[in-house]
């Protein structure tokens, strides 16, 4: 068996239980991150400067929304002493309303933020309130963005049929099996795992300052924006670098685009995707496999035209080989 992948071929390895299921039923089992073996798996970092960056841009674009709510309510009751004021926070308003609708992320402004602080800086009581703020809102920022992990659905292969380690650690020490799947079929919902010491920066203060220019113009924030789908990519196709010897492909489909026609629910997190004519094209049978399930196996792959293929540990490399 060679150490490359095969031209357009992925590989799904399961015990014989788990293979009788996709055979025999020609359904494959995705589940949400969180019920990975791996809890640090679809993990991200926050960078705390960028962090208290996202706060003070929330603090600028609330102190301006409250700004809107007087001038609207109160616009006529305006003292000339204020006038002055009023006139310059108009201006920033507008210039803030703009730009976000421009670029379609709300932006500091300078000047805003200077007589913000100032102003902020002459009461004493606003300082504690804010840094207890600060933490609450970082501990809800951590939150929402991990319910990331449960808003798609994951079916995980692998691009090599002849790991030692895969063929231990998930074809139940060789006595399962290892699924040959056409690449093709699964188009651009299959993405390559990259595999780091370090989990993916979630660029928050980027990301806020999307949904603020939204709230800002009175749109509900769009998750499919792009820059919340390429931070969401990041966060699911990378793991640890101990996890390289899988080599790992996933299948990942959002949740808001599932089908009552395709996918039936199995519970919290899981559910099976019917493939119909979407089938393997090899199944490799361990060098452990039992002399029955051999039998059900090569039944069950015979019905849906499905080549099967023995394997051995060589005699000479440790390594694993086709049986002659």
């Amino acid at each position: 068996m060679s150490h490359k992948r095969k031209q357009g071929g992925i590989y799904k390895y399961t015990d014989v239980k788990g293979a009788k299921h996709i055979l025999g039923e020609l359904t494959l089992l995705f589940k949400t991150p969180n019920l990975f073996n791996d809890p640090n798996d679809c993990d991200f970092s926050f960078d705390e400067r960028r962090c208290n960056k996202a706060f003070e841009l929330v603090e600028e674009f609330e102190t301006l929304r409250a700004f809107k709510k007087i001038l609207d309510e109160r616009g006529g009751e305006i003292k000339k002493s204020q006038q002055p004021m009023v006139a310059y926070g108009k201006w920033v308003l507008n210039a803030q309303m703009n730009m976000a609708a421009k670029n379609g992320r709300f932006s500091s402004n300078p000047l805003f933020r200077i007589l913000f602080l100032h102003n902020a800086k002459k009461n004493p009581d606003y300082w504690v309130p804010r840094t207890n703020a600060l933490d609450e809102y970082r501990h809800k920022m951590r939150e929402d963005f991990s319910r990331l992990k449960q808003s798609v659905f994951v079916c995980c292969f692998s691009k090599r049929n002849d790991s030692i380690l895969m063929w231990a650690h998930y074809a139940d020490e060789f006595k399962g099996v290892c699924i040959e799947w056409p690449a093709s079929g699964m188009g651009e919902s299959l993405s390559e795992i990259r595999y780091s010491e370090r989990k993916p920066h979630f660029d928050i203060y980027k990301a806020v300052g999307v949904v603020l220019a939204e709230s800002l113009s009175g749109k509900t924030p769009d998750l499919d924006n792009p820059i919340f789908k390429k931070m969401s990519m990041e966060m699911l196709t990378t793991k640890g670098s101990n996890w390289s010897y899988e080599n790992e492909m996933r299948w990942i489909v959002d949740k808001n685009n599932l089908s009552s026609a395709v996918f039936e629910n199995m519970g919290e997190g899981m559910v099976l995707r019917d493939l119909g004519s979407f089938t393997p094209t090899r199944v490799y049978l361990g060098a452990r496999i039992s002399e029955e399930d051999e039998r059900d196996i090569r039944s069950l792959a015979e019905k849906i035209g499905c080549r099967v293929v023995k394997t051995a540990a060589s005699e000479e490399r440790f390594a694993v080989i086709e049986e002659r």
